[in-house]
């Protein structure tokens, strides 16, 4: 009779020293794709939930066209570039969607997994942390990428907001950096709930600044000097910026990449500038800079 086997104590999980074997980047689509299929499958399965979220779409366009009816601020206003406020904060409205999922989507991901008790069985598997982060929350920015597409389309052919694609790879752009900037701070979050075992302030925070000063319901510039002077420090201010340039604009790939450079805190001399461009050199200056002028869309 042969005495039972004893396994070595310490770490079961294989070592690689080096770069992987080709294989290693199918089986992290692998991994990635299950994820996905887990998260959609159990999003599905709350039919009622599912559809509720892009009725709820549909109803807080409506809310907010009818206050632009109430707000009624000409394009004329600084910050909002010719655009009437309806169409300003349609685009600053679907967009924010995307800093609330890479804020919260990491944290809440691993917040649930605690709860359901899988976290530490995710962990010891062969699978790296970086691919079990990223999974967890990838069906997150899917499911935002379409919300923000339905907020379009009933922008567009309920209440006849113009969007331009003619500049959607810089769009795009656009928003994975803007995306990688606040992913930082969701996986800040995630650690710290991982520490604390509680929910942390900073997304909390992030978020309500970003609302508030990032230009996503009212222009920063045509905000007092000391409380817009927050813009600066924000990385949604010069993405929203560029993408109503391009989306609603309809500027190029350079235009884009200006204004993102140009946006910049609120101050005197910034409204002192912009109402002499809208005296009596304003068509001229505007025709020469940018090509011409465009009319409220409304």
């Amino acid at each position: 009779m042969q005495p039972p086997r004893v396994e070595p104590a310490g770490d079961l999980r294989p070592h690689r020293r080096g770069p992987g074997p080709p294989g290693g980047t199918v089986r992290v689509l692998r991994a990635l794709l299950a994820f996905l299929k887990r998260d959609f499958l159990i999003e599905v399965s709350y039919r009622t939930s599912f559809v509720l979220q892009f009725l709820g779409i549909m109803f807080s366009v409506l809310i907010w066209f009818y206050i632009s009816r109430v707000v009624a601020a000409p394009p004329t206003t600084p910050g909002l570039d010719g655009l009437d406020y309806f169409a300003y904060v349609l685009l600053g409205l679907a967009f924010f969607h995307y800093l609330s999922a890479a804020m919260m989507s990491f944290a809440g991901k691993v917040r649930n997994e605690q709860v359901t008790g899988t976290l530490e069985a995710m962990l010891v598997t062969p699978t790296s942390v970086g691919t079990i982060v990223l999974g967890s929350s990838l069906w997150d920015f899917v499911l935002t990428s379409f919300k923000v597409v339905v907020y379009l389309l009933v922008g567009r052919l309920a209440f006849g907001v113009v969007i331009h694609l003619d500049s959607l790879l810089s769009c795009l752009l656009v928003l994975a950096l803007t995306v990688l900037a606040f992913s930082g701070i969701g996986i800040l979050s995630a650690a710290l709930i991982l520490y604390l075992k509680r929910g942390d302030p900073i997304t909390s925070l992030v978020a309500s600044l970003s609302a508030l000063l990032g230009g996503v319901f009212y222009p920063p510039e045509d905000m007092p000097a000391w409380l817009g002077i927050g813009s600066r420090f924000l990385p949604i201010t010069y993405a929203l910026h560029a993408l109503r340039r391009a989306l609603a604009r309809h500027r190029g790939a350079g235009a884009v990449r200006r204004g993102a450079a140009a946006s910049r805190a609120p101050g005197v001399p910034l409204r002192r500038a912009q109402g002499a461009r809208r005296g009596v050199a304003g068509p001229v200056l505007g025709a020469r800079t940018e090509g011409g002028y465009d009319p409220p869309l409304r």
